[in-house]
């Protein structure tokens, strides 16, 4: 953590230019693509334009006029905003340390995008690993709540003399809570009347083998390519980034509720290029949340 603070402060400080990682850490549509950046800009601001209330934020940062002032303005808001680390204290801006997979946010506070930051040890710069707006999912399963004391105080072990820098933790929210969240996380991506909404909380289980099929599919594309790319430890931590497999753990959910005999398979698969536990805290959050719903309706899952 504290290694971690250090470089943070010595680096990314004055660290005044930022490119993408390379490499494409996300697989889609079943194709490569050629770079991490050109696949984020599919992801964001192209792919989610019109999906979720969240996409809409788009166009207010966005040039949509043609492909190029799409990448180009997409390229911009996330350097500009990989540049404001020095504006953390002036409160427009926030810092966020994910400890489960070291990597950095700054937040923009006006309108929500986050730029993810990892470090480069090679290079030793910051590289953008992702520029987006969180949507509900990412919120419940890895945007956390600050660490402060009750009077409001960043708790003394994280603070540091020249930054106030405040790392995300795990809480032990109210189950129900929870479950209500997940609910509406999970309504979010998929749509409440969808037949994956309906599976999932409203135990529908007619004509629904060509979905849970295309789903199991698309899983198991994403970890074949997860898997080719992983070659060491190094190329683990450097690839992974967490909101790239948020809408997998998703669908896997679907193949729990079920109990589809291909849930046990794909859940290894994801443990094999987990990092810090992070896949498998989220995958057991979803069965947690899973079982606990059903429980509280009357139903034996």
């Amino acid at each position: 953590m504290h290694d971690m603070i250090e470089k943070i402060n010595n680096v990314l400080r004055y660290q005044m230019n930022f490119k993408w990682i390379s490499g494409s850490p996300y697989y889609g549509e079943n194709k490569y693509y050629k770079n991490s950046f050109v696949a984020h800009t599919q992801k964001h601001p192209i792919g989610e334009r019109y999906k979720y209330r969240y996409g809409v934020k788009w166009n207010e940062i966005i040039d949509y006029a043609n492909y190029k002032s799409t990448v180009d303005s997409y390229y911009k808001v996330s350097t500009d905003l990989s540049k404001k680390f020095n504006l953390i204290s002036k409160e427009n801006y926030d810092i966020q340390y994910v400890k489960k997979h070291e990597s950095v946010n700054i937040v923009n506070l006006n309108n929500g995008l986050i730029v993810c930051l990892k470090y480069n040890e090679y290079t030793n710069y910051f590289d953008i690993a992702t520029c987006f707006f969180p949507s509900k999912l990412y919120k419940l399963f890895s945007i956390k709540d600050k660490i402060f004391s009750k009077q409001g105080k960043i708790e003394k072990e994280y603070a540091t003399d020249k930054l106030g820098f405040i790392p995300y933790q795990e809480i032990d929210n109210n189950t129900e809570i929870n479950i209500k969240s997940f609910e509406e996380a999970m309504g979010e991506f998929f749509g409440v009347n969808s037949i994956e909404y309906q599976i999932l909380f409203n135990n529908a289980n007619d004509n629904i083998d060509d979905i849970i099929n295309n789903i199991a599919s698309n899983i198991t594309e994403y970890l074949e390519f997860m898997e080719s790319i992983i070659k060491d430890e190094f190329d683990r931590e450097y690839y992974f980034v967490f909101n790239d497999g948020i809408e997998y753990i998703a669908k896997l959910s679907l193949l729990y509720k079920l109990k589809d005999n291909r849930y046990n398979t794909l859940y290894q698969k994801f443990l094999n290029i987990d990092i810090n536990n992070v896949y498998k805290d989220t995958l057991d959050e979803c069965k947690k949340y899973i079982d606990e719903s059903g429980r509280k309706n009357g139903n034996n899952i």
